[in-house]
């Protein structure tokens, strides 16, 4: 899958499948939550303009900025939610739940405690979970290791390196994933 785009607030690029691409900023245009005179195609198909539930349903994960959490929902609730796409198949969503575990083990310790009493570290890893739960073909993530310990940015760092997905990362912490995956 090769995600384009072409002039959306001044950003052009091309990112493939286990590519990671570092920009200074996240347009919300890419996700569907703001028009755009840009284009921005999925293998080919015209997303700018489409509604963020198409884009969510074609593999595009928006990660925002802030620990967006469903503070009174669990743990294990918020990473459910994220595998909206594959919902219905109960198995795939258990392994995925248990892959983010073993991403996060931070997480794994805390399945049933509310979202809104985590750390804010750990809340920022519980969104980036999520965004991963869906199993995307395109993750967009803005400022994923705002509010992160050093050691949860490694293990960020190492699990985005692990990804087949295609990559859009702003980031200051993380400006270096684009020459890591490259390497």
């Amino acid at each position: 899958m090769t995600f384009v785009v072409d002039n959306v607030d001044g950003l052009s690029f091309t990112v493939h499948p286990g590519e990671i691409v570092s920009v200074e900023r996240l347009p919300p245009a890419l996700a569907g939550l703001e028009r755009t005179t840009g284009s921005i195609q999925l293998d080919g198909q015209e997303l700018a303009g489409a509604p963020p539930d198409r884009i969510a349903a074609l593999g595009v994960s928006f990660v925002p900025a802030g620990r967006r959490v469903f503070g009174d929902l669990t743990v294990e609730e918020n990473l459910t939610l994220g595998a909206f796409r594959i919902r219905r198949d109960k198995a795939a969503v258990a392994a995925r739940r248990d892959r983010a575990y073993v991403r996060f083990p931070w997480l794994a310790d805390r399945p049933q405690q509310l979202a809104r009493t985590l750390s804010g570290g750990e809340q920022q890893l519980l969104v980036i979970a999520r965004g991963l739960m869906g199993d995307p073909t395109v993750l967009l993530l803005e400022e994923p290791s705002a509010g992160l310990a050093d050691d949860a940015v490694e293990a960020l760092r190492e699990a985005l390196l692990s990804l087949a997905a295609a990559i859009v990362v702003a980031d200051q912490r993380l400006n270096d994933l684009a020459q890591a995956a490259s390497a």
